[in-house]
């Protein structure tokens, strides 16, 4: 069995080691986790063998720090067809193209973008990155009625979002109105099924 060591008080990248967080024993061997604080600020259990390899310097701070350095350094083609990119024309799009399918549910309602994010790409991804955004999400409107703007929006799940949306139609189920994105769940049903049922019938308890 190899001699324990006591990692206690050694510094590794940006972490430094409180202690021992706890010991789990794998077959004959023990393995060790420890306590460690980030200079940061922020506490991580980390395995030995990660700190000791240098597999794991941080709590994680210095990829997101990465994440925001590499996104100021990309140029906008660099960007182009990525999500983000198309989540950000698309939201032009449905404000200011009066051909676009979409415009008469916002630009039509008098919904803009903000100027911040209007004339610049990179200070809407900018914000993307500093606010959660990730791959999966969608960029949602915390006031229906109000822009597209850093105090009225967030990063939410597809289905969240739909949660929110001002065209949510509401139904009857027991006694009490519903969205038909609430009902899919109650039923643990498709929400596509319950919506085509929604278009083609309309929907009653007996149809359900």
């Amino acid at each position: 069995m190899a001699k324990f060591k006591d990692l206690t008080g050694q510094v590794f990248g940006k972490l430094t080691v409180i202690g021992i967080s706890k010991k789990v024993q794998s077959g004959k061997r023990e393995r060790y986790y420890w306590r460690c604080r980030c200079d940061c600020g922020n506490i991580k259990d980390v395995r030995t063998d990660c700190l000791t390899s240098g597999y794991v310097t941080s709590c994680g701070c210095i990829k997101k720090e990465q994440d925001k350095i590499n996104l100021t350094k990309f140029h906008r083609h660099k960007l182009s067809n990525t999500k983000l990119w198309h989540t950000y024309y698309g939201m032009l799009h449905r404000c200011y193209n009066k051909d676009d399918t979409h415009y008469g549910n916002y630009g039509e309602r008098g919904i803009v973008v903000c100027d911040d994010w209007k004339h610049s790409f990179d200070n809407f991804a900018r914000w993307a990155i500093n606010n959660g955004y990730k791959q999966g999400l969608q960029i949602d409107r915390i006031n229906n009625d109000g822009n597209y703007e850093p105090s009225n929006c967030r990063w939410s799940t597809p289905k969240d979002n739909c949660r929110n949306r001002g065209s949510n139609v509401l139904v009857e189920y027991n006694g009490k109105f519903v969205t038909i994105v609430e009902l899919s769940e109650i039923l643990n049903r498709p929400y596509k099924e319950i919506y085509q049922k929604y278009r083609k019938y309309g929907i009653k308890r007996k149809d359900l």
